[in-house]
């Protein structure tokens, strides 16, 4: 027997926002460094609801300035970034706030962002109800948008019913030199979900796989971590964060159970990531007790 125990408890937190409607049928998504919390640690998180043609959505992040900084979600038929389809929340050369802005990225492994042709006269058409602001840290912006395919400019979003599409998120600078062309190099993206778009209250359509090593965790309606109800893409050991405790009986009784005991212990530590400056660690902690 084992002169062990392991005490494991998931480090959640219930989804909350105070920027971000996750009511009435919307969805909500984050990056995963936001850990399915939008706060002041959260750079990036949206929500999105349809309704007809029309694609409600609001985009917000906590982000050191609003001065040349971008805030982009996309959608695509494709997964990765390429072909997307971008709606940002960006502030371009002397802007001092951000704004909506439309934009598109290049196929292909070296995919740029490019802003479409005659944006501020086309993205009139297409949005409507745009609000945007920097306040207290947060760029936030809220829009709605004509995603009919009667739109006719494949440089656009337009929604195809039934098709299922992927959203990439993503932040950084604007272009350096201040013009008003596409964005710059991103700081982080994300692919927080999958989408058809019809799916109620924040479900996504397809819950992306743990790894084998991994169990796969239940829904839990208190804590949610990532996406509501969902996990995220690409999940790798270094993904999974918890506290460790384990119970060490180092009783003369045991004998050579306990060296045992020190090669589980070290393979736990060689699996989990505690680098405390990782976006993801754990921590692990050692009770060790006698009856001599």
């Amino acid at each position: 027997m084992l002169a062990l125990k392991v005490l494991i408890g998931l480090v959640c937190a219930a989804t909350l926002s105070t920027a971000l409607d996750c009511e009435n049928g919307r969805t909500c998504a984050y990056m995963r460094s936001c850990h399915g919390v939008f706060d002041d640690n959260c750079p990036l998180a949206y929500s999105f609801k349809l309704e007809g043609d029309i694609l409600s959505m609001e985009l917000a992040g906590y982000q050191r300035s609003a001065y040349n900084r971008y805030l982009a979600v996309g959608f695509g038929d494709k997964d990765g970034m390429a072909q997307s389809k971008v709606t940002e929340c960006s502030a371009i050369g002397d802007e001092r706030f951000p704004s909506v802005k439309l934009s598109y990225n290049t196929p292909g492994n070296e995919s740029v962002n490019v802003r479409i042709e005659n944006e501020p006269l086309f993205r009139n058409s297409i949005i409507s109800n745009a609000v945007s602001k920097y306040e207290d840290g947060m760029i936030y912006c809220s829009w709605n948008q004509n995603v009919s395919t009667a739109i006719g400019n494949d440089k656009v979003f337009q929604r195809t019913p039934g098709v299922i599409y992927y959203s990439i998120c993503a932040y950084g600078p604007t272009v350096g030199d201040g013009s008003y062309a596409g964005l710059d190099e991103h700081d982080a993206h994300d692919q927080p979900l999958v989408t058809d778009f019809e799916v109620p209250e924040g479900n996504v359509t397809e819950q992306p796989q743990l790894p084998t090593q991994a169990p796969v965790a239940p829904v839990d309606n208190y804590c949610k971590c990532g996406i509501v109800d969902g996990w995220f893409d690409d999940w790798d050991a270094a993904d999974i964060w918890v506290d460790l405790v384990i119970i060490l009986d180092t009783s003369k009784s045991m004998g050579g159970s306990l060296q045992e005991a020190k090669s589980v212990i070290e393979s736990f530590v060689s699996f989990m990531s505690t680098d405390t400056m990782a976006e993801f660690y754990s921590r692990i902690g050692v009770i060790a007790v006698s009856d001599t």
